[in-house]
C-alpha cells in the first residue's frame, strides 16, 4: 500500500508541475496577444493621421497653413497630446507656423533659436 500513495503523490506533483506550466505559457501568450493587439492599434492609428494628411495635401497641395494645421491635429492625435504648434526655422529664429489645442498660440510668433542655450 505504501507504494500506491507514493506512485499517487508522484503523479500528483508530476501534475501540478504540468499545471502550472501551462498557466505560464497562457500568462505569456495573453502577454504577447496584449502586446499584439496594442501594436496593432498604434499602426492603425498613424495609418489614418498618415491618410488624413496625405487627403489634405491632395486637396490643398499649395496651401500650407492647412496642411500644417491637419499635421499638427493628426500629431495630437497620435501623441495623445492636448495641444501642438508647429513651429519653422526662420533663420535665427522659430516661428509659430501651425497649432492645434486649447492653449492659445498665436501663428506668427516669433522665439530666439539660439545653439546651446
Amino acid at each position: 500500500m505504501a507504494r500506491k500513495g507514493a506512485k499517487s503523490r508522484t503523479g500528483i506533483t508530476s501534475l501540478r508541475s504540468k499545471t502550472t506550466k501551462v498557466r505560464t505559457h497562457a500568462d505569456r501568450l495573453r502577454a504577447a496577444d496584449a502586446d499584439l493587439k496594442k501594436k496593432l492599434t498604434e499602426a492603425l492609428d498613424q495609418q489614418a493621421a498618415t491618410a488624413e494628411i496625405l487627403r489634405i495635401i491632395s486637396t490643398s497641395p499649395t496651401e500650407l497653413p492647412s496642411v500644417l494645421e491637419v499635421v499638427a491635429r493628426s500629431a495630437a492625435r497620435f501623441c495623445r497630446a492636448d495641444d501642438v504648434t508647429i513651429f519653422e526655422l526662420h533663420g535665427q529664429e522659430l516661428c509659430a507656423t501651425a497649432h492645434w489645442g486649447p492653449i492659445p498660440q498665436a501663428i506668427g510668433l516669433r522665439l530666439p533659436c539660439v545653439r546651446g542655450h
